[in-house]
């Protein structure tokens, strides 16, 4: 291996741990007793891992503020609880 492919190598090899490094978790919180919730949040984690994003599956009601990660929320507009928040 001469020195321009094994540096073209190095670098190709530090960008596919740098993507791994920083890869985003998002939560995505849902009511799962409401099937069509569950399959929009399906869509969404599908979606979001094709962008290589780590997903986390969440009840609705264990979101609060101080969730360290991003929040995707799927719920009703009637839901006061999730919409005051």
């Amino acid at each position: 291996m001469n020195y321009t492919s094994s540096f073209v190598s190095s670098i190709a090899i530090g960008i596919t741990l740098s993507s791994l490094t920083f890869a985003e978790t998002v939560g995505i919180f849902f009511d799962q007793d409401v099937k069509q919730i569950q399959f929009a949040a399906n869509d969404i984690k599908t979606a979001l891992e094709k962008k290589d994003f780590t997903v986390e599956m969440l009840p609705l009601e264990s979101m609060n503020p101080s969730y360290a990660n991003k929040k995707v929320v799927i719920s009703i507009a009637a839901d006061e609880a999730v919409t005051k928040s």
